[in-house]
C-alpha cells in the first residue's frame, strides 16, 4: 500500500526505523481512505519534510497527522487550518532534555514541571509549528521568547485545546483558526 515516494523514503531509513515508517504511512492513508469513502491504495497523500500531509485530489482538506509507538492519530478539516500533535510522556531525562528545549533562559521558573507537563508543552508546541506550517524550529524560537501566550499572540485567531488521549500516559494538543485562504491550503 506504499506508493513510490513512500518506497523511496523507506529506502533511506534506517533499517530499525522502517516498521515504524510503513505502519504509519498505512495506517494513514487507510484512515483517510475510510474518512473520503476510497480504497486505501487510491489516496494519494504528499509527504514533505516539515509540512503537513496534502492530498492532492483533494486540496480543500487540510490534513495534520501524528504518530508514537503505539497510536496514530489525524485530524482533517475543510473549514479549518488545524495542527495536531501526541506525544508519549517522556522519561524524566527526556523531560528534562525537552525543557531545556522549550523554556531555554526560563528553566530556572520552570524546573518543577512534571514530564507530563512538559509533554503537555512540547505538543503544544509542534501542534502550532503544525497549525502554521512554520516548522519546530521557528515555534520553539517563538514558545522561548514569551511560552503559550506568544504562540497565542503570533497566530491571534487559533485557539488550542487539550486532547484527551485514550491511551495511557499521552498528551496532545490540537489548534485551530480560520483557514487562512477558503478552499485552499497555502504551500509553505
Amino acid at each position: 500500500m506504499l506508493d513510490h515516494t513512500d518506497r523511496a523514503a523507506l529506502a533511506r531509513l534506517a533499517p530499525h526505523a522502517r516498521g515504524q515508517f510503513t505502519a504509519r504511512r498505512i495506517a494513514l492513508r487507510r484512515a483517510l481512505g475510510s474518512l473520503l469513502g476510497r480504497p486505501p491504495q487510491q489516496v494519494r497523500v504528499v509527504h514533505r519534510p516539515g509540512h503537513p500531509p496534502r492530498l492532492p485530489e483533494y486540496p480543500q482538506l487540510v490534513v495534520s497527522a501524528s504518530a508514537t509507538f503505539v497510536l496514530l492519530s489525524a485530524a482533517v478539516s475543510e473549514e479549518w487550518d488545524i495542527g495536531l500533535d501526541i506525544e508519549a510522556v517522556p522519561g524524566t531525562a527526556a523531560a528534562r532534555h525537552l525543557l531545556r528545549m522549550t523554556h531555554g533562559h526560563f528553566l530556572d521558573s520552570t524546573q518543577s514541571l512534571s514530564p507530563r507537563q512538559v509533554c503537555r508543552t512540547w505538543s503544544s508546541i509542534e501542534a502550532w509549528s503544525k497549525l502554521t506550517d512554520t516548522g519546530l524550529p521557528g515555534a520553539l524560537a517563538l514558545h522561548r521568547s514569551g511560552g503559550l501566550s506568544a504562540l497565542r499572540t503570533a497566530r491571534s485567531d487559533a485557539v488550542m485545546f487539550p486532547l484527551h488521549v485514550p491511551v495511557p500516559d499521552h498528551e496532545g494538543a490540537l489548534w485551530c483558526a480560520p483557514r487562512a485562504q477558503a478552499g485552499t491550503r497555502p504551500d509553505a
